[in-house]
């Protein structure tokens, strides 16, 4: 079994080099050689990044900045047909140079690929949809656990927790957003409720639609389309 165990996660490591090497964007993780070791264990090595992810300084850069960052990640992700699905405070880096960038790609999948049993990932950045069993990928999953990471980076404290698996299960399925965004100011709060939308046909279906809702509702310039070079979040 340990054997098997291994020769799963050499798989696993291996396509997310794959993936990661498709994804030429600067608000993603780069990567650059896949190898083993001497005793035939895979590797691969990645930029160096100085700075701090959201878990160890949430207010290492404005929400603002955070949404605009993710969301051209996401962009970009979800345009390869992909789904990150483990979004959460400690896979989005902010650099020293005040880059935002999107980090571990481990369990990655195809959109619009065959139902898969569920839930895996982080419980407390996880859609409801995830919670129920076999579920498609899909991009608005990503877009409800972006959504979980801005309130925690706005309030300072979890969108869904609980002292037990149970207790956090139950904030996820019965949330009342009103009651749970009622502190935020109403620009946040008119963004939030879609991003955290139970139902996933109420939530943005892409990131880019959040960014250009953002980007109207607060007088900015509509954002441009995403490329290879473009990066936003220093």
């Amino acid at each position: 079994h340990a054997a098997t165990d291994e020769a799963r996660a050499g798989d696993a490591l291996r396509e997310e080099f794959r993936v990661l090497q498709s994804l030429k964007h600067d608000n993603i993780v780069q990567v650059h050689e896949l190898g083993v070791t001497d005793t035939n264990t895979p590797f691969y090595t990645m930029e160096l990044l100085r700075g701090a992810d959201l878990a160890t300084k949430p207010n290492a850069l404005p929400a603002s900045d955070i949404l605009e960052a993710c969301c051209c990640g996401l962009d970009v992700l979800h345009g390869r047909g992909l789904v990150h699905s483990d979004l959460k405070p400690s896979y989005v880096f902010v650099t020293e140079q005040r880059l935002c960038k999107l980090m571990d790609f481990g369990l990655v999948q195809g959109h619009r690929s065959a139902a898969v049993e569920q839930p895996f990932g982080t419980l407390a950045y996880l859609p409801p949809e995830r919670l129920s069993g076999f579920v498609e990928p899909d991009p608005r999953q990503d877009i409800f656990s972006l959504g979980a990471i801005l309130f925690e980076v706005l309030q300072g404290r979890a969108a869904f927790a609980g002292r037990t698996v149970a207790e956090t299960l139950k904030s996820i399925q019965e949330v009342n957003l009103d009651k749970l965004l009622r502190d935020l100011q109403p620009n946040w709060r008119a963004l939030l409720s879609r991003m955290l939308a139970v139902d996933p046909g109420e939530r943005f279906a892409t990131a880019w639609e959040v960014l250009q809702t953002w980007r109207v509702r607060n007088d900015l310039d509509p954002p441009a389309p995403t490329t290879l070079d473009v990066f936003v979040g220093r």
